[in-house]
């Protein structure tokens, strides 16, 4: 009996382990349907026809289940990872979770709120939140992008042009730069700041850089007018970007411009804001700046603008080009009487002014041009351009203190053209033009046909009058008349006072003061003669005036120069031939000063330029500019020392203060 229930305990499959929640099945022996035996449980006790109970074998635990049977193990192993995982994290689903936060919590809010009112609340709240979100996108993304800018050039990186004064302080012209003058607000009317702040920012004062009010009406008259009626540009939003030259008009540079307004407004109080606008701004033509604005239309310093004038500027900063008051007078007309009005509303001037500005037409008077002091301004735009750096030069805004004499200027002007009208009226001057033109043409040196300055005037009034169809297949003519020059400078100093390139700067640009070189001749004998009186020598030392016998003269075997008159005098004092100029003797002092000595002095006294190593040298065969002789010749004058010349004494800025500082030098040639 106990053999028999081991083997059918060993045929008995194991039991399956029980888990908590999992299925269990029913290990107990099914029952047969039939009639039932007492057991021992039974009323009458226990009977020996009984099946004796079986005794169970022990359950083993999970673990030694699965250690004896791991094939089990595999089925069940999936199905208990199944049950166990958890939630993978990832950076989608925690950006996801904090994006739908704020929603969730909108939503816990609002839950037991009825549901008509429920849902709209949760839209505009929900609509608010991703304004704050991207609001604050916003501001962090376009203040990174104003930091890269350096604030600091609002009010220092202002080009304005450097002006030019003579020796009496003198206006001669301006150089480098734009067409503008800073000046501050206390030198502007008024009533022309209130125009101004009533036409382009009547809350400037109020915002801090951005009118928002302003914004929300510019918003409304889209929505109104489907297009933008009216800008909502504040007075700093357009000064970032006149300041950074933003051409661009779309939403990233207008962000762009609200960050730069409000780094404007807290670097800078308001009055400096509004001053460095108003010297900024473009006017029309070429006009930047209050300052030019009122010289190019008006002729006239700020301070001394009327009240309609004041109206006119502050109405067309709009449209300064299709407002001009120089070339569409009615329209600016209609905006200067616009911006009337607006003062009278806002009480800045009275009925009677208001009346007598409206009556006052429109009228403009642009200065005078001072192109006749050119030739100077060439001169000195030269040495500007070796003494200041690159920077200076592009900002400008100096004030340049000249040796230049602006009356000695224009008298020299007028004394050369009187002269070479003079000399075009001569008899013989046509036959004389002719020769010249001859011999020009022969040597290729100009091919156009030489004029008087007269001749020339009349030929060009003549192409002006021509149809502007035929002016663009014709060229005007040249101005190929008889030319001059002159230079005027201080023997003692070096200082330019006069610098006269040509007859007319507007017609010829060629400055032949010091830039067209000639022949010297016999200027060139007193540095000779010079030389030789350094050596020891004296006026009386006797020289031959005879002709020049081949082989006298060293490095010229086969020379033998003549005198002008063709005469020959025998044996003169050195002084007769200075006075004179007689060649013979001028080759001969030459000849034992040494041609070496000659040149060295030459160089001393300033002659540049290739100079001849030959005893031609003598004669004066070489070339220089009237600069070069002017310069040389105030040897004589100033007891053999030599001044540097020079046109520029000293250079400030606006303010007076010291910017450079011109070194003033001289050297002794003879002495």
């Amino acid at each position: 009996m106990s053999s028999r229930s081991r083997t059918e305990r060993q045929k008995r499959p194991l039991p399956r382990p029980s888990y908590p929640g999992l299925p269990q099945e029913n290990s107990d022996p099914a029952v047969i349907p039939g009639p039932t035996r007492r057991t021992g449980n039974s009323r009458n006790g226990p009977s020996r026809y009984d099946t004796p109970p079986r005794r169970r074998a022990s359950r083993p635990s999970p673990k030694e289940e699965y250690e004896d049977n791991p094939e089990r193990e595999e089925e069940n192993r999936p199905a208990r990872a199944g049950t166990m995982r958890r939630p993978r994290f990832t950076i989608f689903g925690a950006l996801l979770f904090v994006l739908l936060m704020p929603f969730r919590f909108i939503g816990s809010l609002t839950r037991n709120i009825r549901w008509f009112i429920c849902w709209p609340l949760r839209i505009l709240l929900g609509c608010c939140f991703v304004g704050i979100v991207i609001g604050s996108i916003l501001v962090f993304l376009y203040g990174t992008i104003s930091n890269r800018y350096d604030i600091s050039e609002v009010k220092s990186n202002i080009p304005e042009r450097t002006v030019i004064l003579d020796r009496k302080n003198r206006t001669i012209g301006t150089l480098h730069g734009e067409n503008r003058k800073r000046v501050s607000l206390q030198e502007v009317p008024p009533v022309f700041i209130d125009a101004l702040l009533l036409r382009e920012d009547n809350r400037f004062y109020d915002h801090g850089g951005v009118d928002w009010i302003g914004v929300g009406r510019a918003f409304a008259q889209v929505l109104k007018h489907k297009r933008a009626t009216q800008g909502a540009s504040t007075l700093t939003m357009q000064l970032a970007k006149i300041t950074y030259n933003h051409r661009e008009r779309n939403l990233h540079s207008k962000l762009t411009e609200v960050a730069l307004a409000k780094r404007i407004e807290a670097t800078y109080t308001k009055d400096e804001i509004l001053e460095t606008y108003i010297n900024r701004i473009f006017w029309g033509h070429t006009f930047l700046g209050i300052a030019a604005a009122a010289r190019g239309y008006y002729d006239k310093e700020p301070r001394d603008l009327s009240l309609a004038e004041c109206a006119t500027l502050a109405g067309i900063i709009y449209g300064p080009n299709d407002f001009s008051p120089i070339k569409h007078p009615e329209e600016a007309k209609k905006v200067r009487d616009i911006v009337l009005g607006l003062l009278k509303n806002e009480g800045k001037i009275t009925e009677v002014q208001y009346q007598a500005a409206l009556a006052e037409p429109i009228a403009t008077r642009t200065p005078q041009s001072r192109s006749e002091e050119n030739y100077a301004m060439g001169l000195v735009r030269r040495e500007l351009d070796a003494i200041l750096e690159e920077e200076d030069i592009r900002l400008g805004g100096l004030v340049v203190h000249t040796t230049l004499d602006l009356d000695l200027q224009n008298a020299t002007l007028d004394a050369i053209n009187k002269h070479m009208d003079a000399l075009e009226a001569r008899k013989d001057f046509k036959k004389h033009l002719a020769s010249l033109q001859a011999k020009r043409e022969k040597r290729g040196i100009l091919k156009n046909k030489l004029t008087t300055k007269a001749e020339y005037e009349v030929s060009l009034a003549a192409w002006k009058a021509l149809p502007a169809e035929q002016k663009e297949k014709t060229q005007p003519p040249m101005p190929n008349y008889i030319q001059s020059a002159a230079v005027v400078m201080d023997n003692a100093t070096g200082a330019l006072l006069a610098v006269v390139g040509g007859r007319d700067a507007e017609e010829s640009k060629l400055n032949r003061a010091i830039q067209s070189r000639r022949q010297t001749g016999s200027l060139f004998k007193p540095f000779i003669y010079a030389t030789f009186f350094q050596q020891g020598n004296s006026a009386d030392t006797r020289i031959s005036d005879d002709r020049i016998a081949y082989g006298e003269i060293r490095g010229a075997a086969n020379w033998s120069p003549r005198n002008s008159d063709g005469t020959y005098r025998g044996m003169k004092p050195a002084s007769f031939g200075l006075i004179l100029s007689r060649n013979t003797m001028s080759v001969r002092i030459g000849n034992r000063a040494g041609l070496s000595n000659v040149i060295q002095s030459a160089q001393l006294a300033g002659f540049h330029g290739n100079i001849s190593r030959t005893p031609a040298l003598y004669l004066g065969t070489w070339e220089a500019s009237p600069l070069d002789i002017a310069s040389a010749y105030s040897v004589f004058a100033n007891g053999g020392v030599r001044p540097t010349p020079y046109i520029i004494d000293h250079i400030t800025d606006s303010q007076g203060q010291p910017r450079f500082a011109i070194t003033k030098s001289k050297r002794t040639v003879y002495s």
